[in-house]
């Protein structure tokens, strides 16, 4: 009912009974959920909502299919013993991201998973070194991000503790991370969020917000991370002048129509370092 009055302005298809919380092995909420809305009007409702507050937690709301939902239905939240399991069982457990991971941001250039270890010596990594994923930029160098899988919410209080605490002459930022990133993270080969741009595919389709006034020190990293406060962009493309050097004009490439009104209506002559931004939507381009 709580989650009902969350989402008070949508029709969920049954009501209560609509709505399906995601267990662990050992049958407890996993802090996720699955909602069947009557129609797309209800969809958009929905997501109009993510990063508004519930109690004291903000929501993250997200887009699924239905046959996303079925598959978690058919195989989580059963609290099966890992050992009661097969092999084959055993092997796909490995292979799930956990349900307690962090975000960090602003490593140095050099970390290794050994120093990501010893940053979180209090707590469980899940898997050890293996449960620890350095993201890469599309030239295939460190971003400055990782993913860290941990064993308990626990580990993962212990673990934002460390939020601005410093790694060699640098301070991390640390962040609850949704495990679904971090699968996509490690699906892509730990490659970071596109932000730049890659020659051999060319440009990311979707939907254009142009960035003018940026500061000509700003990389694509940094301007993405901002730019995240509102929506994480597909790609973010730094427009250079005839002599080659930035611009201070950028394009940055979101999913959705919706994502890209979000950026306009949150980010418009907000500050980025000492400069305000401009941040020009034309629907009628897109």
């Amino acid at each position: 009912m709580e989650v009902c009055r969350f989402f008070k302005d949508c029709e969920i298809v049954g009501g209560p009974n609509g709505i399906y919380f995601c267990l662990n092995e050992k049958g407890l909420p996993t802090g996720e959920a699955f909602i069947e809305m009557e129609s797309q009007d209800d969809i958009d409702k929905a997501l109009d909502k993510h990063k508004e507050e519930m109690g004291r937690r903000y929501i993250e709301v997200f887009e699924s299919r239905k046959s996303v939902m079925d598959k978690v239905k058919r195989g989580g939240g059963e609290g099966r013993d890992l050992r009661d399991r097969s092999p084959r069982d055993r092997r796909d457990r490995r292979d799930r991201v956990s349900e307690y991971c962090v975000k960090l941001r602003g490593l140095p250039w050099e970390a290794t998973t050994s120093d990501i270890m010893d940053f979180f010596h209090r707590c469980n990594i899940e898997g050890g070194s293996r449960g620890i994923h350095i993201t890469m930029d599309d030239r295939g160098r460190a971003s400055g991000d990782a993913f860290v899988e941990l064993e308990t919410s626990e580990d993962m209080d212990e673990a934002l503790k460390m939020h601005k605490r410093d790694m060699g002459s640098r301070y991390i930022e640390v962040f609850e991370a949704n495990p679904l990133d971090v699968n996509r993270s490690r699906d892509g080969g730990g490659r970071g969020g596109g932000y730049g741009r890659d020659e051999r595919r060319g440009r990311a389709r979707g939907y254009t917000v142009t960035l003018r006034g940026l500061p000509y020190r700003s990389s694509e990293r940094e301007i993405a991370d901002w730019l995240s406060e509102a929506a994480d962009p597909l790609e973010v493309i730094i427009e250079m002048d005839r002599t080659g050097r930035p611009s201070g004009q950028a394009d940055a490439v979101f999913a959705s129509h919706r994502d890209a009104r979000r950026v306009v209506d949150q980010m418009h002559k907000r500050d980025l370092g000492h400069r305000y931004i401009e941040c020009l939507y034309d629907d009628d381009r897109d």
